[in-house]
């Protein structure tokens, strides 16, 4: 006789919104999406002085735009991890997102092209 397996597949559970692991899961991803948001109002600030003379301090200009992927790296995380504890969407929410972003990318970079002139 072979040796089969039986494989027995369990149904995805939902996350529970009375444990504590949910609760800190939740706040940690809420922290995050502050301090994303405090990186990303200090990078526009930065960025109307360091637009107009990229080259001058090019190391700063290069700080100001690892800060400027990285808290968008965080909104986008904070954002989809809030969502998906407190809604359980999955795939739809990581397409909705991406619009999201797609179309803040659009408005910044009309501004900044905006504040080149």
């Amino acid at each position: 006789m072979r040796d089969e397996r039986i494989v027995i597949y369990e149904p995805v559970r939902r996350a529970d919104p009375w444990s504590v692991k949910y609760w800190v899961l939740l706040w940690f991803a809420v922290i995050v999406l502050l301090l994303a948001s405090w990186g990303l109002n200090w990078m526009r600030r930065e960025a109307e002085a360091v637009i107009h003379h990229p080259l001058e301090a090019p190391f700063y200009t290069l700080v100001v735009l690892v800060i400027f992927a990285l808290a968008h790296g965080m909104l986008v995380w904070s954002a989809y991890r809030i969502l998906r504890r407190l809604f359980s969407f999955g795939h739809k929410v990581i397409l909705a997102l991406d619009d999201l972003v797609s179309g803040l990318l659009r408005a910044i970079r009309t501004s900044l092209s905006r504040l080149r002139k």
